[in-house]
């Protein structure tokens, strides 16, 4: 939706975002792979890298979009009039 409005900060943006997530999700199967698969890793361990990985895709991105806010506005007002 965004990348295609034409706008290149918007596009960038998009696109990070969308790396950042296919990366940060990409990382679960191997922490689960490693942890109770494998048995290679500790309990605690398993919850501090599962932690780190929610914080990382929820919080980091979160605030990534929240300080490009100003490049996700729209620049031109919808033409329809409401009566």
């Amino acid at each position: 939706m965004f990348a295609a409005s034409g706008s290149s900060a918007v596009s960038e943006l998009y696109n990070k975002i969308s790396w950042l997530l296919i990366i940060i999700w990409s990382l679960y199967p191997f922490v689960w792979i490693f942890a109770p698969g494998l048995q290679s890793f500790s309990v605690s361990f398993e919850s501090v890298a599962y932690a780190i990985l929610d914080v990382n895709a929820k919080v980091v991105l979160s605030i990534i979009i929240l300080t490009n806010a100003a490049s996700l506005e729209f620049t031109s007002k919808p033409d329809t009039q409401y009566v």
